[in-house]
């Protein structure tokens, strides 16, 4: 890695070892949720409008390492049984929708925590 520019260096660790093409909007407060449907359908909510991300994962394996990352991080996996599995990383509540139901791959629900929560 070391011969390679260091956005270079720092998007492929990005996609190996982080968030991937989500590594920045994990990082942007102003990013409310970050929708994944597949490796190369990622949308973002932000300022009350949904936008479509123009970044993907590099491939189909680098995609499935991420959720594989995510599991581990919220102590669940989904299964012909359980189709779905939830949990909170980070200032993230975790959504995740098994291929059974969805035809295709996983889909994925990233929903930032509010700072400031609500008090009555």
């Amino acid at each position: 890695l070391k011969n390679f520019p260091n956005d270079l260096q720092s998007r492929l660790r990005a996609e190996y070892f982080g968030w991937g093409p989500c590594e920045a909007l994990r990082q942007d407060s102003s990013v409310r949720e970050i929708l994944i449907n597949t490796r190369d359908s990622i949308w973002i909510e932000k300022n009350g409008s949904l936008i479509r991300h123009q970044d993907q994962f590099l491939s189909e394996r680098t995609y499935r390492e991420f959720l594989q990352r995510i599991y581990e991080g919220i102590g669940q996996h989904c299964t012909l049984e359980g189709p779905h599995a939830s949990g909170k990383l980070g200032c993230f509540r975790v959504q995740v929708i098994g291929s059974s139901i969805t035809k295709n791959s996983e889909s994925l629900s990233l929903r930032r925590h509010n700072e400031s929560p609500w008090n009555l």
